[in-house]
């Protein structure tokens, strides 16, 4: 139900009388029933608590030191972005790193230093607007000046054969 029909349903409630708001409200509660059933859930086995961020869209960048004293291993982490609507703007974030992964269904699940659970669609991978990528870019571009070489994963690695390289 939009926004709009909700406002208008609750504007109809005010000049109904008591049978007709009975039947509005028996109609509103089984709609309401019928469109929010558990099964119609995707089942999962990750607690829906520990997601903390569902992304439009993803990518995994890897970050490893070009050389010298101290060098590191490579790092793993994912960049996700999210598409503004009319009350807010485009997001990004960049998770801790990769600390843990598991796929389930179409779902890739990467869980952080954090503590933070990315649940990212198979199909949502790739930066999805502008903003995200001007900001990529820019972090790349910054990373790879200082001695440090950032680069998107391509899409079809694998995810789970990447947890050998996890700290």
């Amino acid at each position: 139900m939009s926004k709009e029909e909700l406002d208008n349903f609750l504007l109809s409630l005010l000049n109904a009388d008591k049978v007709s708001i009975r039947r509005k409200l028996i109609y509103m509660k089984n709609f309401l029933e019928e469109n929010t059933k558990m099964s119609k859930l995707p089942q999962t086995k990750i607690p829906l608590n520990l997601i903390s961020e569902t992304p439009d869209k993803w990518v995994v960048v890897r970050i490893t030191d070009k050389g010298g004293p101290g060098m590191m291993d490579p790092e793993y982490k994912v960049f996700a972005t999210w598409t503004g609507g009319w009350t807010d703007s485009d997001r990004w974030r960049l998770n801790s790193g990769i600390t843990k992964v598991v796929q389930e269904g179409d779902y890739y699940h990467f869980f952080g230093y954090s503590g933070s659970c990315y649940k990212c669609h198979v199909k949502d991978y790739g930066v999805m607007n502008s903003f995200g990528n001007t900001v990529l870019d820019k972090m790349i571009k910054t990373a790879n000046g200082s001695g440090v070489d950032v680069e998107i994963m391509d899409k079809d690695s694998n995810w789970m054969g990447l947890k050998q390289d996890f700290k």
